[in-house]
């Protein structure tokens, strides 16, 4: 007798155990998926929310640390402005007169507190300005910052101790 399998009818005849999924399957997945989407979701919003605070501290450390190199390396007054009624944060150069002016170099925004966040600081008013200065010495006025979140009570301070330090994030407290 002849056989039935020759290699012409092989190559014609499909896998038997075909690798894939079925539409079923897919979708039975993709439903897993996007419940467990849902289930942290509110976790992580929370998360992101909570950070708002720290990023914020941050932020308001690094414009200071460019302040003080900028005044060292120009040799001109530079100023942290605190305007905690817009919940601003901004730096400006002292001119010859000791009026403040906004710096707009693109390294140095001005920095507005996301709703929800204020911005306070134990800094001096001259002029009409709550500010701290770095001068072309090097020597920084020192003071304290606090960043509080209103929902949560959590403050964060950014504080400078001596003349001859910068300001850093020393403190969190309170919160949930």
């Amino acid at each position: 007798g002849r056989s039935l399998h020759t290699p012409e009818r092989d190559m014609k005849r499909k896998p038997e155990n075909f690798a894939g999924f079925t539409l079923l399957e897919l979708i039975v997945v993709m439903a897993i998926i996007a419940i467990m989407v849902a289930l942290t979701a509110p976790q992580l919003r929370g998360f992101i929310k909570g950070r708002r605070p720290v990023d914020l501290a941050n932020g308001i450390v690094t414009m200071c640390h460019w302040a003080r190199s900028q005044a060292i390396a120009s040799g001109d007054t530079y100023e942290l402005v605190i305007d905690s009624s817009q919940g601003t944060v901004s730096v400006a150069t002292v001119d010859l007169s000791g009026q403040p002016q906004q710096v707009t170099d693109a390294m140095v925004r001005p920095i507005t507190a996301p709703q929800g966040l204020s911005v306070e600081s134990d800094f001096p008013v001259t002029n009409g300005v709550q500010a701290t200065q770095f001068h072309p010495s090097g020597r920084v006025d020192p003071g304290t910052i606090r960043v509080t979140d209103q929902s949560s009570g959590r403050v964060i301070e950014v504080t400078c101790a001596s003349a001859s330090e910068n300001y850093k994030v020393v403190t969190q407290q309170g919160g949930n």
